[in-house]
């Protein structure tokens, strides 16, 4: 995180709050049965609430979402920071005049910016 601020910063407004080394964490659920969808959607969410709440009261919660963890709900562009993605959302305008990869495109799977 150093290096990179040194270099005018990252996209992902990553800073480690008084000093410490971030942690991104992934807990995978897995379960046999169609029928249990709902209860263990409802134990995911309610594990991540708990787990930022923790965090919060620690001193230690961090907005970042690591994007490939992310589950349905989740922005994790919001993460980032607004000024930041902003600009990724300017920078796409620029590069992907065509619109293949927002959500009307060619690519509509996962998360996008607009």
């Amino acid at each position: 995180m150093a290096a990179s601020k040194e270099r005018g910063g990252s996209a992902l407004g990553l800073e480690a709050p008084n000093d410490v080394p971030l942690q991104v964490s992934l807990l995978t659920f897995g379960w046999s049965h169609a029928e249990d969808d709902a209860a263990m959607y409802k134990f995911a969410h309610r594990f991540r609430a708990r787990s930022e709440a923790s965090a919060k009261e620690m001193g230690l919660w961090n907005r970042y979402l690591y994007i490939n963890y992310c589950m349905e709900d989740a922005d994790p562009f919001a993460g980032y920071g607004e000024e930041n993605k902003l600009k990724l959302q300017r920078i796409q305008r620029e590069v992907d005049k065509a619109g293949v990869f927002r959500a009307d495109g060619l690519n509509r799977g996962n998360f996008k910016l607009n």
